[in-house]
């Protein structure tokens, strides 16, 4: 399997990051209905992540300036 350095810092979250990287955004924009027309998300989708029903989507983590990578462990 090819392996690829990687250009940048890497910094591992935990969906708790997550919530809170979100919390911060909201507080800033205005409101969770504010932040999700801004980013266009769902206000019912900042909603469901900010009160732990479901882990963040793709859209929501691109907003906040997240991406989602694989790792594969060693065998």
């Amino acid at each position: 399997m090819p392996q690829q350095a990687i250009a940048a810092p890497v910094t591992v979250v935990t969906r708790e990051d997550v919530v809170a990287l979100l919390r911060e955004a909201v507080a800033q924009t205005g409101g969770q209905r504010l932040w999700a027309e801004s980013v266009g998300v769902s206000p019912s989708d900042v909603s469901s992540v900010l009160s732990g029903r479901r882990a963040a989507g793709r859209a929501i983590l691109a907003a906040l300036g997240i991406t989602t990578v694989l790792v594969a462990k060693a065998s």
